[in-house]
């Protein structure tokens, strides 16, 4: 290369020579022929030295015209270590998340946000009055037919009968308790009837009580506006028989009562449940404002929603006088099998009874403690967001245990990308922590079309539960076959018809090189057919063409 640029400027010195001036060619004619070769020697010798010393800057003489490019061989580029940058969330491999099972007020909350607490430990406690009596009884009830069964089994001692004696006075108190819950149940319901219908369902009817009440609103459904003024003359019936049997109600026929009262109020949410529908198509117009339909709405879905509480009131209460009602039973047959002894018949009765008892009790525990929140595993309580005096309802998230001592990586790659990395691969978190990749999902997500991957973090001390990192993990190329290769896609020039790559032939030309493309790696491609590997390739083929002079950049 040096040689070909001393001749090239060897070739100008003439040039040189003839643009010196007249009378120094003069002078130096007069020295002979000699002199003339010592001075034209030194005239290259000082072209040479220029030449040598412009190259030693590292600076190369391309010809006008012609571009430098730089090469590589195939089986380089397919050498170097690729790695893929990946953003993702650090989480704990071990992770519990608590929902509550009831809606009730927090009376109670022992730890804070955090808090390192042991499975089982109880973070806080719901508003459970009713339930923690409820377990107390099932206990009680359990004991007695425990004690029943060993009544029937053996002879009845004073003691024991008095035992009896006093369990059916306990029974019968417990049933008049349920039997003034139950009332106090129904004169809730009927106060609910009637704001749902006089109070706020009445505000869209003209003659809301008479036999032919009619809807004040426009709505686009006829036959929804014929079913929403039937069911209003429905309820009239209902709350006029509400307002009657209140005054008279005894505990003498409150079963009965509360069994038709259910019915009415499963009619009355239907009725509900239409008008809301009528109110969902009503038209605005001048007699009836956007912001009257949105409070005409809001009134139905209260009335609809204090209807269902109130039929779970009373079907709570219903279940509730049943129960006490058969304890009632039980202590009456107990005690006279007491005072008369008890039969083969008699001891599997109590047996049953024993049964049925243990049952109650496992009702009654699960439901105290569905108001009971626990950390279900050990750990540090990284969510908590409760405080005592809320209010809140079933199924809300309000409690997270994690091991924070435990960390892993998880992120979501491509399709593309999941194909070039493996279990096993080694993974640097920030280009501070050393991982593992220990998970590969089999498919991709439905929704975001992506493959999630977990990476095990060596140590990390530093890191912290739900910390946004970027990692990188080191690609894993499978080859398919020997003709298989990675390259940079800079290498690439795409033209209509193929795909080619350049290389450089003894003439500083360039010569082309049709390949088939496989998997685009991030930065790099992989080349199915076309290559092999000790073939040198132009790295940057962006402006190139075939059969274009180059100049091949040296490597530093």
């Amino acid at each position: 290369m040096i040689f070909s640029r001393i001749l090239s400027a060897s070739r100008r010195v003439p040039r040189i020579i003839a643009g010196l001036p007249t009378r120094l060619l003069s002078r130096v004619r007069k020295l002979g022929w000699q002199n003339t070769v010592v001075i034209s020697s030194i005239i290259v010798g000082v072209i040479v030295i220029a030449v040598v010393l412009n190259n030693g800057n590292g600076e190369e003489i391309v010809p006008e015209g012609e571009r430098s490019v730089s090469l590589s061989t195939v089986l380089e580029l397919s050498g170097e270590q690729n790695t893929l940058p990946v953003f993702g969330i650090v989480r704990s491999k071990s992770e519990a998340l608590v929902r509550t099972e009831t809606s009730a007020e927090v009376v109670r909350v022992n730890y804070s946000l955090g808090d390192s607490v042991s499975a089982g430990t109880v973070v806080a406690e719901m508003r459970n009055t009713s339930e923690r009596a409820a377990l107390l009884q099932a206990e009680a009830a359990q004991d007695v037919a425990r004690a029943v069964l060993a009544k029937v089994k053996g002879s009845v001692r004073g003691e024991q009968l008095s035992i009896l004696e006093t369990n059916v006075q306990s029974a019968k108190n417990a049933l008049e308790s349920a039997n003034t819950s139950a009332m106090n149940a129904l004169f809730s319901s009927y106060d609910v009837t009637d704001d749902a219908i006089s109070r706020k369902a009445d505000r869209v009817f003209s003659n809301p009580s008479s036999d032919n009440p009619t809807l004040i609103l426009t709505v686009a459904d006829a036959q929804l506006v014929i079913a929403v003024e039937n069911g209003r003359s429905k309820t009239q019936i209902a709350l006029t028989r509400q307002k009657k049997i209140g005054a008279t109600l005894t505990s003498n026929n409150i079963v009965e009562e509360l069994t038709r009262t259910e019915t009415e109020l499963r009619e009355i949410r239907n009725f509900l449940d239409h008008l809301i529908s009528a109110l969902n198509k009503t038209v605005v117009d001048q007699d009836t404002s956007e912001a009257s339909i949105v409070s005409y709405k809001a009134d139905a879905s209260a009335a609809r929603t204090n209807v269902t509480a109130s039929l779970a009131a009373l079907a709570g209460a219903r279940e509730a006088l049943d129960m006490r009602v058969s304890a009632l039973d039980v202590a009456n047959k107990n005690l006279e099998q007491g005072i008369t002894g008890g039969q083969d018949e008699d001891v599997a009765s109590a047996e049953a009874s024993v049964r049925q008892a243990e049952a109650g009790l496992a009702a009654a525990r699960a439901a105290f403690e569905r108001t009971i929140i626990r950390a279900p595993i050990s750990g540090t309580i990284n969510f908590l967001s409760i405080e005592r005096g809320d209010f809140i309802p079933a199924f809300t998230h309000v409690l997270t245990v994690a091991n924070n001592e435990a960390l892993e990586v998880v992120a979501h790659v491509s399709e593309a990308d999941s194909r070039s990395i493996a279990v096993g691969s080694s993974v640097r978190i920030e280009d501070l922590w050393d991982g593992t990749m220990t998970k590969i999902a089999p498919v991709a997500d439905p929704t975001t079309q992506r493959i999630e991957v977990r990476v095990g973090v060596d140590d990390g001390s530093g890191l912290i539960n739900g910390q946004a990192v970027t990692f990188s993990v080191n690609r894993s190329i499978a080859k398919g076959t020997q003709d298989s290769y990675t390259i940079p896609i800079s290498a690439l020039k795409i033209e209509t018809g193929r795909t080619i790559v350049f290389s450089v032939n003894e003439e500083s030309q360039l010569v082309a090189h049709p390949v088939v493309l496989g998997s685009l790696l991030g930065d790099m491609v992989e080349i199915e057919k076309g290559l092999i590997p000790e073939l040198s390739i132009v790295l940057d083929a962006r402006g190139l063409r075939e059969g274009q002079k180059v100049v091949v950049r040296q490597s530093q």
